[in-house]
């Protein structure tokens, strides 16, 4: 009887709340973390052994924050190439609003497409600025681009009006000769999930969605990891060396390897530039 009470009350005291970013309490639950831990390429002992140790250093009431910064400094220790992965969401939201729109014209580049970026055009009642321009297979795409500084927050429904307006004004205009650009596609891509709302509308008005975990296998974060093309928000840098590559033009591991090595090196100069190589 005795062992039973006990049973029972270490199960209780195993449970205990988070606060999600919208201010909502929930019970912690394993399977989330254990999830995100696999998504970024633990194998699925090496992600349960991690929970335990995580949950560890989580008191009751921690945020999902705290949670996330718990997980990627322990991971950081162990496991650095999927501790960089484990953080690519919060790297995604960690590139400025403009800046994310070159990195999406980079992902696009590295896909097949050739792109514009930051495009002034010339709609049948006023002129937009397109985020990207993107043609591929005969088909042109007006893309907007939306970074999330809390990615916890999906994108609601007022984003897709808002591109979904663009598109017709921008095609009507280019039936009157305004305009050049005979689009075929609106594409909204961002770095958070969208809402059901969001989704069922793009849906029935044919403008693709593309963030965090959707469509289903072909998210942002798959797009990224299948191409390769990962922002340099992921590396453990100082904030003033991530800010000075940024605002250099150096977005990418591949910009800090290749195309913009003079500009990095300045930048990062001696075993500083060494360090960001052996964590790519």
């Amino acid at each position: 009887m005795r062992t039973d009470f006990r049973v029972r009350f270490h199960i209780f005291m195993a449970r205990f709340y988070i606060h999600k970013s919208n201010g909502e309490k929930e019970y912690f639950q394993d399977k989330k973390l254990l999830g995100s831990l696999i998504k970024a390429s633990l194998d699925k002992g090496q992600a349960t052994s991690m929970v335990k140790e995580i949950k560890k250093e989580v008191i009751s009431g921690a945020t999902s924050d705290d949670i996330h910064a718990i997980a990627y400094k322990k991971l950081c220790k162990t496991h650095l190439p999927q501790a960089q992965l484990y953080n690519l969401r919060k790297a995604l939201a960690d590139i400025p609003p403009k800046m994310f729109e070159q990195f999406v014209q980079k992902i696009l580049d590295a896909d097949g497409y050739k792109t514009e970026w930051e495009k002034i055009v010339t709609g049948a009642g006023t002129r937009h600025e397109v985020d990207v321009v993107a043609k591929k297979d005969k088909r042109c795409f007006l893309v907007e681009c939306k970074r999330r500084g809390n990615w916890h927050k999906p994108s609601g429904l007022g984003k897709v009006l808002i591109v979904r307006a663009r598109y017709e004004d921008i095609l009507d205009g280019n039936s009157k000769g305004k305009n050049n650009y005979p689009f075929t596609k609106a594409w909204l891509i961002n770095n958070a999930k969208f809402s059901q709302h969001a989704k069922e509308y793009a849906e029935y008005k044919g403008i693709w969605l593309t963030g965090w975990g959707y469509p289903k296998d072909m998210g942002i974060n798959e797009w990224i990891q299948h191409l390769q093309v990962y922002p340099i928000t992921m590396l453990r840098m100082q904030k003033r060396q991530v800010s000075a590559l940024l605002n250099a033009g150096v977005l990418t591991f591949s910009d800090l390897e290749t195309k913009e090595e003079k500009t990095a090196k300045r930048i990062l100069r001696g075993n500083e530039y060494n360090n960001v190589l052996k964590q790519i």
